[in-house]
């Protein structure tokens, strides 16, 4: 797929259908967002990225996922373009770090998706680091500051 110029191309990694769907359909009303394309896992997506050429992949971090934050280093590492910007409802600074050495620029917990998601995408689409609202809450500025 070519990419539209001014659009963000974001690739959606996660088992749950109703989740991507749910994150479509808030993300169809962004009109400098364009969904790439989906993966229900890490594997399925290192397959996808060429093809489908994502700038923002989303990736879900879960215990029935966990092969995820290998494939996110995979991408880091793979010289492939795109940014990842993890998902997941663990909200410890383990899993936080672990994303970090990953080479993840954003975190997002799943329960902010719909204040913290488009944010991200933006933030991370720019090359800045993003955390989700919720653990960076009592900090000075919010969710676009990177504790990472």
């Amino acid at each position: 797929m070519d990419k539209i110029p001014g659009k963000i191309r974001v690739m959606i990694v996660d088992e749950n259908e109703y989740l991507c769907s749910a994150i479509i359909s808030l993300l169809s009303d962004q009109p400098d967002i364009e969904i790439a394309g989906e993966a229900r896992n890490g594997m399925q997506s290192l397959r996808l990225l060429w093809t489908l050429k994502p700038d923002i992949i989303l990736m879900d971090v879960s215990m029935s996922t966990r092969y995820n934050l290998e494939a996110t280093s995979a991408i880091m590492k793979g010289r492939y373009p795109g940014k990842v910007i993890i998902l997941t409802q663990f909200d410890e600074e383990i899993y936080v770090s672990s994303a970090r050495q990953a080479g993840a620029l954003g975190y997002v917990l799943k329960k902010s998706i719909t204040s913290d998601l488009v944010k991200a995408i933006h933030a991370v689409s720019q090359g800045k680091e993003y955390i989700s609202s919720s653990l960076v809450a009592g900090q000075e500025g919010g969710g676009n500051k990177s504790v990472l």
